[in-house]
């Protein structure tokens, strides 16, 4: 499903009832707003104190192949790591003992979520003959990672949110509520093209997606949502026609979007009350950017370049970056919170505990 990226990215400058759309959501036309970004943007003044900034980085787990998606719930850790693009095998880790579980190979596995009290993959991750491996939604017993169960759902699943209303599960032509006690699709919300990403803030109960055309990642919408219902409130056309959209983070002043161009990457804050663009990362990253929101920090990783840096969710100005433990580098995968701390998994197969420091707290 993912297009792929340019290889010729530059290296990174400073980063071192079944419902249908309502009929009345507003559509913002901001995309003439936004700033251009440029290959020379280096930090401004903001980003100075990265360099004497000293995050605690450390592996917690060493994994035979890349961890993508990461997870928590039950006092624990889980990742889905493969030896390809297409992650393939789910792990537990505790992280005030550090044992690990290992679980059994999930047939396309492309994301992973806990809730309901079960550990549950979607398997519509795309094989290498182009097509979704399987329309399941894969429930799991979280302690010991043994399958209990199979949902079948009407299209392949991808991305996973959790939330009070229940479990959102983004796919292709559709969005789906599940109840993840169940695994009972509760509500359809029908839409035009694949949901590639989706973040939910429960605080403002709104629930973001991005939409790209079924079969080619070039990004089509980015949408506001009813968390409880799913009902269209807003969509943006600010980065339509970029080549992917990489995540999509909620904060309390809206949605940070991360996304390939394909020369380069970058991340937009758009306004929850407008999804016009607020703010952008003070940085110049690759192809492979990524933002995610955890533990009231924004976290920026750039898989291409190997780099993770924290960086405040309402501006996007550059904290501190977080120094890479020895044949460390920084991947693909989201940044998920455990009590202080954070986990990131790494390119060369590893589990990282980040605890952040008051630089990346914005503290001093």
């Amino acid at each position: 499903m993912r297009k792929v990226l340019a290889a010729g990215a530059v290296v990174v400058a400073a980063l071192v009832a079944s419902c249908t759309s309502s009929s009345s959501a507003r559509v913002s036309t901001a995309s003439a707003t936004r700033p251009v970004q440029s290959g020379s943007l280096t930090p401004r003044p903001t980003a100075r104190a990265v360099a004497t900034a000293h995050p605690l980085a450390r592996t917690v787990l060493d994994l035979p192949g890349p961890p993508t998606r990461l997870a928590v719930g039950g006092g624990a850790v889980f990742v889905l790591f493969g030896p390809s693009n297409v992650p393939q095998r789910v792990a537990r880790f505790d992280p005030r003992t550090g044992s690990a579980v290992w679980g059994p190979v999930i047939k396309g596995a492309h994301d992973l979520a806990v809730a309901g009290g079960w550990l549950w993959v979607s398997g519509g991750g795309v094989l290498g003959y182009g097509r979704p491996a399987t329309r399941f939604l894969y429930r799991l017993d979280p302690s010991t990672l043994e399958v209990l169960g199979r949902v079948v759902l009407p299209e392949s699943a991808y991305p996973l949110a959790p939330s009070p209303a229940g479990m959102w599960v983004g796919a292709n032509d559709a969005l789906y509520l599940v109840d993840p006690r169940t695994g009972h699709i509760d509500r359809t919300i029908p839409l035009k093209g694949t949901v590639g990403q989706i973040s939910v803030d429960e605080q403002t109960g709104i629930l973001y997606d991005s939409t790209h055309p079924v079969g080619d990642a070039t990004i089509q919408a980015v949408e506001e949502r009813d968390l409880a219902t799913g009902v269209l409130r807003l969509r943006s056309f600010v980065e339509k026609n970029e080549l992917e959209m990489n995540s999509l983070a909620a904060v309390p002043d809206g949605v940070w979007t991360a996304y390939a161009t394909g020369m380069l990457g970058s991340a937009d804050l758009l306004d929850a009350s407008d999804l016009n663009w607020l703010a952008s990362l003070e940085a110049t990253a690759t192809n492979g950017i990524r933002a995610d929101y955890a533990n009231a920090i924004l976290w920026v990783s750039d898989g291409m370049a190997g780099t993770l840096a924290c960086a405040d969710p309402a501006t996007g100005g550059l904290r501190a970056q977080v120094s890479r433990p020895s044949g460390v580098d920084y991947g693909t995968s989201n940044v998920i919170a455990f009590d202080r701390a954070v986990f990131v998994g790494t390119l060369n197969g590893f589990l990282v505990r980040v605890d952040p420091g008051p630089r990346c707290l914005g503290t001093t």
